[in-house]
């Protein structure tokens, strides 16, 4: 909701009319301000608390991953280009809170850019989420457009009822042959034909 001037400024006994329109403008570009490093500051704190979401992700999979998505697809393309974005904002910050949110949204940026989805010898991640192989009801595979995917439908922990939790998970079409002979090996019995779409 913009501010009308009357609402900010307040006029001062002993002003001129032009002293009066310069404090006048001053005091508004002064409330600008402060709201522009407010919505920093909370921006900058709403990345800080996604960057160690996706940290916490990273630490969780780390080493327990043989066969990796594919690196290089259009989500992975588009937060290179928002982290170079978020770098230059560097340049343009007026104040901490600006620094602070461009570096917070960098952060947070380059560790999703890290965060890789695949199967293990325990298990298979997803956006950080690592489930057991004991966990697995289900799987199947196929082909999407340019990449292979597998599907993967598990069960939280504690979950004592089948619930439909589907997870795919995309690879490179190169790796099609390897991620089907691991899944018959580690889970040959939990093969099923999915319905997909």
């Amino acid at each position: 909701m913009a501010l009308h001037p009357e609402q900010i400024c307040q006029p001062q006994p002993g002003y001129e009319k032009q002293n009066y329109s310069i404090k006048c403008v001053s005091d508004i570009m002064s409330k600008a301000e402060d709201k522009h490093m407010n919505s920093s500051l909370i921006l900058g704190l709403i990345f800080l608390a996604l960057g160690i979401w996706i940290t916490i992700g990273l630490v969780r999979t780390a080493g327990k991953l043989t066969i990796k998505d594919k690196f290089w697809n259009a989500s992975r393309i588009l937060f290179a280009i928002a982290g170079g974005l978020a770098i230059l904002s560097f340049i343009t910050a007026q104040g901490w809170q600006d620094i602070f949110r461009a570096g917070t949204t960098t952060y947070a940026i380059v560790a999703y850019f890290f965060l890789r989805d695949g199967i293990g010898e325990k298990g298979y991640a997803s956006m950080g989420s690592f489930t057991p192989w004991e966990d697995t009801l289900f799987y199947d595979y196929g082909v999407e457009g340019k990449k292979f995917c597998l599907y993967v439908n598990g069960r939280n922990d504690g979950d004592t009822k089948v619930k439909d939790r589907l997870t795919i998970v995309s690879f490179d079409p190169k790796d099609k042959d390897k991620v089907i002979a691991f899944m018959k090996e580690h889970n040959g019995k939990k093969y099923r034909r999915m319905r997909k779409g």
